[in-house]
């Protein structure tokens, strides 16, 4: 059955061209930017995306002075037109797609694309993770599939404005990694957590939600303590400031003769300290070693066993949640996140981990484009593992909200951006510099997207796609309230300890 056109191309503005074309809507059809068409070309279709829709009608072309006696002399509202303005991304032919090295004829037929073409010319894969859906033929849907390698191999952004649908996107995500089975290649997953949004998914569901708290770890890091003697000279640095390079020397001295002592002996800051403060150090050596010791001792970070297993905290096909929301310092918390990925991207440089994906929540915090020493703790492994991961099977998604504030070294290596709605003129600008494959006409269209749609772009798809994000199976967090939610709660409280009060009295 042959298909119903919903336009015919136009010459209008100096086109058609190779990229870009107009059409005349037909009046009884409605279309969106981002849809998809296809335009009838001799032996092949060519294949564009909407990136914009008119209004024209000739009366109101030019300014008529007796405007009110002329306007019911003519059926002016006849004449209103819809033009639409149509990016060409290539051509389709024998069910392939290629570049367009023709453009199409004034009066061609236009179409909405079918999910044939639509998944033939943007490279969905059905065995992809399964992201959103957009529109084909109207009323009709193709599933968004990307594949993983595609995806993630090479990096992953996800930025958005506050409010567009982030951390929604974000579980979306994590529902279609935890679904894929071991057989099939899955990831290990670390997730940290900055205000306890995830904490859903450590937790059993009610009936109408799919559960995968078997598939998934929680810890609190405000509890995470560490082994000093586990750390390298470089993180063993970033804990202890801003240490001079002499400093540094006599430290390192005084740690190989400290572990000759015992070959197998574990130690903590307090046993460090005490050997610095019975050693014939210098005393302007010493007391500053000791003034930043202490200093890191009273972070409370250091034992001499760690808390965790940090083999276990990467498994194929699970997700271990480190939540953040209760630590309060944000130089602590750079410091825990830089320690986990370093001894992570060290194991599984030395493949004694699966390869892993590390989802990193507020981005912009701990890779941030500048700042003090005190707030670039966790920049420098972020930066290595955006260089280097992709070799070693490590790969990063970073989300943010802020991408001005987000490293351009760091943003510039991931290679597939999934951006939300964004409306702040230098975030814009930070992306656009950022994303190789995002043009001005796809920025522009970022601006008025809603609630839960997106734009993917970069080398998971062949061109930019937008779509709606699917619907979540995981439960939502619970823990999450609203400014009213909050004041109802905080006052039904008080109402109760009052009463409680009078009672006593």
């Amino acid at each position: 059955m042959a298909k119903d056109s919903i336009g015919t191309i136009l010459s209008y503005e100096g086109t058609p061209s190779i990229d870009k074309a107009y059409f005349q809507l037909n009046d009884t059809i409605t279309v969106k930017t981002g849809e998809f068409v296809s335009i009838a070309h001799i032996k092949e279709h060519i294949f564009g995306m909407i990136i914009g829709i008119f209004r024209l009608n000739p009366f109101f072309e030019q300014i008529h002075a007796d405007y009110d006696s002329l306007k019911d002399k003519f059926p002016t509202t006849e004449w209103n037109k819809t033009v639409v303005e149509v990016k060409l991304l290539g051509s389709i032919k024998e069910g392939k797609s290629a570049r367009i090295s023709n453009p199409p004829f004034s009066g061609s037929k236009v179409y909405f694309s079918d999910a044939d073409e639509i998944r033939t010319f943007l490279g969905f894969t059905e065995s992809g993770l399964n992201l959103g859906n957009i529109a084909a033929e109207s009323d009709k849907n193709v599933n968004v599939k990307i594949n993983v390698s595609k995806l993630l191999q090479k990096h992953l952004a996800i930025l958005a404005m506050s409010g567009a649908g982030k951390s929604y996107t974000v579980s979306v995500l994590l529902e279609e990694l935890l679904s894929i089975p071991k057989d099939q290649g899955s990831l290990g997953m670390i997730l940290f957590d900055v205000h306890g949004e995830y904490k859903n998914f450590a937790e059993p569901a009610s009936k109408e939600f799919v559960s995968y708290h078997n598939l998934t770890r929680y810890y609190d890091a405000s509890t995470m303590k560490f082994a000093l003697h586990s750390l390298n000279d470089s993180l063993l640095f970033k804990f202890l400031g801003n240490i001079s390079e002499t400093q540094q020397r006599e430290l390192l001295r005084i740690l190989r003769e400290f572990k000759e002592n015992d070959n197998t002996r574990v130690f903590d800051l307090k046993d460090l300290i005490k050997y610095i403060d019975e050693s014939p150090l210098k005393v302007n050596v010493k007391e500053p070693l000791l003034g930043w010791l202490n200093l890191a001792e009273s972070q409370n970070l250091f034992s001499k066993t760690s808390t965790f297993d940090i083999f276990k905290l990467i498994e194929p096909g699970k997700l271990t949640i480190i939540d953040l929301s209760n630590v309060l310092n944000m130089s602590h918390k750079q410091l825990i996140v830089a320690y986990i990925s370093n001894k992570l991207f060290e194991l599984r440089r030395l493949e004694k981990i699966n390869p892993l994906l590390i989802i990193l929540e507020e981005a912009h915090q701990f890779i941030p484009q500048s700042g003090t020493e005190e707030f670039m703790k966790s920049r420098q492994i972020f930066e290595t593992i955006a260089r280097e991961g992709r070799k070693f099977g490590c790969a990063l998604c970073l989300v943010s909200q802020r991408p001005i504030n987000l490293s351009t070294t760091v943003l510039s290596q991931c290679n597939t951006h999934l951006l939300l709605r964004v409306i702040n003129p230098n975030d814009l600008k930070h992306i656009s510099e950022s994303s190789e494959g995002l043009d001005g006409s796809s920025i522009k269209l970022i601006t008025g997207l809603g609630v839960g749609e997106a734009l993917l772009v970069g080398s998971a798809v062949k061109y930019p796609v937008f779509f709606k994000i699917r619907e979540r199976k995981s439960q939502p967090n619970k823990y999450e309230r609203d400014l009213q939610q909050m004041s109802l709660s905080f006052n039904e409280k008080k109402d109760k300890n009052d009463k409680d009060l009078d009672l006593y009295m």
